[in-house]
């Protein structure tokens, strides 16, 4: 058995107030297929996560780590025990195979090409935290799903020549896509495609209505199917994009009607 952190907090991704995923690997490995597991195997997960929090909460684990509440996630694709530090730290604990540790890596490798991944991964995961839409057990986007979309954003940008260093206009152009022209009835998110696909191209498992479809690009397979709030998600972006554009529009309005103003000033300086 490895104990091994993954997720957004090996990969550099984490907010202040995330939580760490930790995984025990060599236990259980989910089905190649699905990514989850079979009755009989969960079966065995979650009596292995219900053993581990009767320990953290009322064995010599609780002093050791200071648990001040869980939550074990039973029902989920992979099952999750939630556990609350009384410092405020939370950790979530799942069996799983390696697929999270290699994750983690492939997303260091990619934020050498595109320095932009991160300052804007975080960002979105501060306004997603904020409104509820962060946590995939209810509905929300999670970090893995919302980094491809960055990372398959970028990688169009730069495909269409886009300044993919500049922060702000790829905030404002992030927003636009996926809050505004995106169309998830007919469009994927496959970053090892490229950035982008139809949906048609992928197979039955990416053809449901209404929900995000995003390909796994280690393993192939669709991952966003739990974000089932996504709509919410669309909206948001929409919403910010257009105050975001009406904000730097009245702004280049106001130095518009200031440069007659300055070049005035200028030439009775230079009297």
């Amino acid at each position: 058995m490895q104990v091994a952190l993954f997720g957004s907090g090996a990969a550099g991704l984490s907010l202040h107030s995330s939580d760490l995923d930790v995984v025990l690997t060599g236990l259980a490995a989910p089905e190649p297929v699905t990514g989850g597991f079979d009755d009989a195997s969960k079966r065995l997960v979650v009596a292995c996560l219900r053993r581990l929090e009767r320990s953290c909460r009322w064995g010599p684990a609780k002093h050791e780590l200071g648990v001040a509440s869980s939550r074990l996630i039973a029902r989920a694709r992979v099952p999750v025990l939630k556990l609350q530090l009384q410092g405020g730290l939370e950790l979530d604990v799942s069996l799983n195979d390696d697929g999270g540790i290699k994750a983690a890596s492939f997303l260091q490798s990619f934020q050498q090409d595109f320095t932009a991944v991160r300052p804007l991964t975080l960002l979105l995961k501060c306004v997603l935290k904020q409104r509820g839409l962060s946590e995939v057990y209810m509905g929300g986007l999670g970090s893995w799903s919302l980094v491809n979309m960055v990372l398959a954003h970028l990688m169009a940008m730069s495909g269409a020549g886009g300044q993919v260093d500049h922060l702000g206009s790829m905030l404002l152009s992030f927003l636009q896509r996926y809050g505004v022209d995106f169309d998830r009835a007919r469009q994927a998110v496959a970053v090892k495609r490229g950035g982008f696909v139809s949906k048609a191209s992928l197979g039955e498992d990416f053809g449901r209505k209404g929900i995000l479809s995003l390909e796994d690009p280690l393993t192939g397979r669709e991952v966003a199917g739990g974000s089932h709030r996504y709509a919410d998600v669309e909206e948001l972006f929409g919403k910010l994009h257009g105050r975001l554009q009406q904000a730097l529009e009245q702004a280049q309005q106001q130095q518009q009607q200031q440069r007659p103003q300055q070049q005035q000033q200028q030439g009775e300086l230079q009297r």
